[in-house]
């Protein structure tokens, strides 16, 4: 067996910084070999005007495999191998055509980013392979395929996977989805069921075989829950269908998930005319941040919207209340401790940098100190 490095594309993001791939972002790239070695057989032809089909075994013995995952964000490192007698039989020249492919992938990614017309410039490409790939990648998150032919960085986000499928005559896009609502309805023997979004519409998902029991036992009991799958939208971003179910969780009734997609559907004037809403990006922001740092047997707050479009946080233990007013323009809060019985506060306020790890330390400690914990 023969191999060299071929292509180490870069995630980054949020998920990426520990220097490990989620296997559901390695599953992404399983496509890669199926794109590249269409594009290369694309190619050869495209430069053998006289052939129908490539050559018998063109490719045969080849494979592109994960060969580890290196630090710096987290580079997926995929190497070319060449099995057996095919070391010996191998026409080098077919690998100037698998070259070629990944370079004319890259370029497709960069074309697309920058508005170009991919079907004219790239058009060997087989583009609906981008129903997989990057199909996991969140909102924060990209995967860098290095410089293009000009000598640009390329990379591959949520944006740039739209377009580029939108250049295709399919009329829809696969994405990872995270939905929050309730089941209103579960049917045992057509092994589906239906959940009510938090903007009042519903969705239907075919297959209860996954998460019988919590979705039965939410539907029960009126849960709260969150589904994880893959979801089909409409290139005007509207969901449009349930593929596939990886999970279904019963949620806390203060789940912080949820409450920022709660958060998410205010608007401007929410309480009177002057009133702000809270920006997507911020409660992104946020929510990430809070997942990483919170103390995870701590109780969880009570979340409220302010007026100035910021957001508290609240905790209550007794007597004693526990307030946190985010301001998302300095990514900081002021952390206030006070017992309702003396009727002032217990202490001073406490200035927060939630953009460092000690200030969330700081408040994890504040909650321990006050018994709020679950």
């Amino acid at each position: 067996m023969e191999s060299s490095v071929f292509l180490i594309p870069k995630f980054t993001g949020k998920r990426f910084e520990d220097h490990s791939i989620p296997l559901e972002c390695l599953k992404d790239l399983s496509v890669l070999e199926w794109m590249i070695t269409s594009t290369a057989k694309s190619l050869y032809l495209k430069a053998n005007t006289g052939r129908t089909r490539s050559p018998k075994g063109f490719l045969k013995g080849v494979s592109l495999q994960l060969q580890g995952v290196q630090e710096g964000s987290a580079k997926a490192v995929i190497a070319l191998v060449i099995y057996g007698v095919m070391q010996t039989t191998f026409i080098p020249g077919n690998l100037d055509y698998l070259n070629e492919a990944k370079a004319k992938l890259i370029e497709a990614m960069s074309i697309v980013e920058k508005n170009g017309d991919v079907r004219k410039i790239a058009p060997e490409i087989p583009i609906s392979g981008f129903q997989v790939l990057g199909r996991s990648l969140r909102d924060d998150e990209a995967i860098d395929f290095g410089l293009d032919s000009a000598g640009r960085v390329t990379v591959l986000t949520k944006d740039t996977r739209r377009k580029l499928l939108a250049t295709t005559r399919d009329k829809s896009y696969t994405e990872a989805v995270t939905l929050y609502g309730y089941v209103t309805e579960a049917d045992k023997d057509r092994k589906s069921f239906q959940v009510r979004l938090l903007n009042g519409s519903h969705v239907f998902v075919p297959d209860l075989s996954v998460a019988e029991k919590n979705v039965l036992e939410a539907f029960s009991n009126d849960n709260r829950v969150r589904l994880n799958g893959i979801g089909s939208y409409s290139f005007d971003n509207s969901l449009q269908s349930i593929n596939s179910v990886e999970s279904v969780d019963i949620l806390d009734t203060l789940d912080v998930g949820m409450r920022i997609e709660e958060l998410k559907l205010l608007k401007d004037g929410w309480y009177d005319e002057d009133s702000k809403s809270p920006k997507a990006e911020d409660l992104i922001w946020f929510s990430s941040a809070f997942e990483e740092h919170y103390l995870e047997t701590a109780s969880l707050p009570y979340i409220y919207s302010t007026y100035e479009g910021g957001i508290q946080l609240e905790w209550h233990l007794g007597r004693n209340s526990i307030t946190l007013e985010i301001d998302f323009q300095s990514k900081s809060a002021i952390m206030h401790t006070i017992n309702l019985d003396a009727g002032i506060d217990s202490g001073t306020e406490v200035n927060l940098d939630l953009t460092k790890d000690e200030s969330w330390e700081l408040l994890n400690q504040n909650l321990i100190q006050h018994g709020v914990i679950r």
